[in-house]
Order: C-alpha cells, then structure tokens, then sequence
C-alpha cells in the first residue's frame, strides 16, 4: 500500500523510511563517484577489486531491499511475528551496525568541501531513525 492508504502511524514512518532508504542507494553511488572509488580500487589486484565492487552490490541490494519492503509491505514488516519480525530484527541489525560504522569511517579526506562535511553528518540522524523504526517494528 501507498502513503495514502496507510492508516497506523506506524505503517507511514515505515513506508517514510523506506523512501528513505531507496533514495539512500542513489547516495550509495554518488558517494562512490565523490570518493573516486574505482580510481582507489584500481591499483587492487583484479580478484580483490572485484570482490570489493561485488560487495558494495550486495550492500546497495540489502539497503533497496529493505527499502522495497518497509515501502510495500508496512504490515508485514511490523506484524511482530513471522517473516515481517524477521526483516525488522534484520534491519535493526543492519542499520544499527551502520551507525557504529559511522563513528569509525576515517573519511574525512574524501569530504573536500563544506557541503560534503555537511551531507556526511547528516547521515547520522538518518541511520539513528532507521535503526530506531526497525526496532520499534520488531518490539
């Protein structure tokens, strides 16, 4: 169901987070262009650079996938029970420990200009209010 059809409040802040993260895979890619990514995986041995690029794959299909879920199947996700309680638990998992990640990245080289210095914190409310609405729909 859409926004509109949505009537536990709940049901919105997760079909909100779910927008939320499926525009976070658009960032995914951005942020690997602003990072030059490709340019420091390059001097990779061709094995290790694959992997690695097959990794951020997975990362950016894990984010989209919760994103589709928490968009399309608000219900279920916070049903507490069954497969729905499973990919909330996951989810608060998955964003939790992004969080923690956040505080240990040294990327401040990479954040050039003030804007980037900016967007990067802004990150951290996100990830907090992600891994706040996975586990609220899981408990």
């Amino acid at each position: 169901m859409l926004l509109i059809m949505a009537n536990e409040p709940l049901h919105i802040v997760l079909q909100i987070a779910g927008i939320v993260q499926l525009g976070m895979v658009l960032l995914v890619f951005i942020s690997g262009r602003v990072t030059r990514k490709l340019d420091a995986v390059h001097i990779l041995p061709p094995v290790h650079r694959q992997m690695y690029l097959a990794y951020s794959l997975y990362v950016a299909g894990t984010i989209a996938a919760l994103g589709l879920f928490c968009t399309f199947f608000p219900e279920e996700i916070s049903s507490e029970e069954g497969l729905g309680r499973a990919v909330a638990i996951f989810g608060a998992i998955f964003w939790t420990g992004r969080l923690v990640l956040q505080f240990r990245y040294d990327i401040n080289s990479y954040l050039r200009k003030k804007w980037m210095r900016v967007g990067y914190q802004a990150l951290t409310p996100v990830f907090l209010g992600l891994a706040v609405v996975y586990i609220v729909a899981a408990f």
